[in-house]
């Protein structure tokens, strides 16, 4: 009975190891590479409030970012006509547009889309959407 409990021991031990090595190299563990041609944000993994997104058989998606404030502001000031509600998500888009999700997740969200044309970001899309999550009844 002893040996049994050992052998389990030891297997749950080394399933443990081989779900932090894969964390490691392929998980939440290794950070998100931003190229060097952009210069006004960071690729990021996640921003509290926000959703992620994640590439599902193969088809890209938009990558969570951190804007620099100065950039931020700059994109900001095109918005000021408009209200928007916490959290402000922002996203690299597959086609290199940014996109800004704003208000909470399960409640009617703004969302603003920026183009870079010769060299200067403009609003080029902005809409309201009626968002909703319903909740299982028990």
């Amino acid at each position: 009975m002893r040996l049994v409990a050992k052998l389990l021991v030891h297997l749950a031990s080394m399933r443990l190891a081989c779900t932090v090595v894969a964390m490691a190299l392929f998980g939440c563990a290794q950070p998100i590479k931003t190229p060097e041609y952009i210069t006004e944000w960071q690729r990021v993994r996640s921003v509290e409030g926000c959703v992620s997104f994640v590439p599902y058989k193969g088809r890209p998606a938009d990558i969570s970012i951190r804007l620099k404030p100065e950039f931020e502001a700059g994109l900001s000031d095109q918005l000021k006509a408009y209200t928007l509600d916490a959290p402000l998500c922002w996203y690299e888009m597959p086609s290199g547009d940014l996109l800004l999700r704003a208000g909470p997740f399960c409640a009617p969200q703004k969302e603003a889309q920026f183009r870079k044309e010769a060299g200067t970001w403009s609003l080029s899309r902005f809409e309201e959407m009626y968002v909703s999550c319903l909740q299982k009844k028990k």
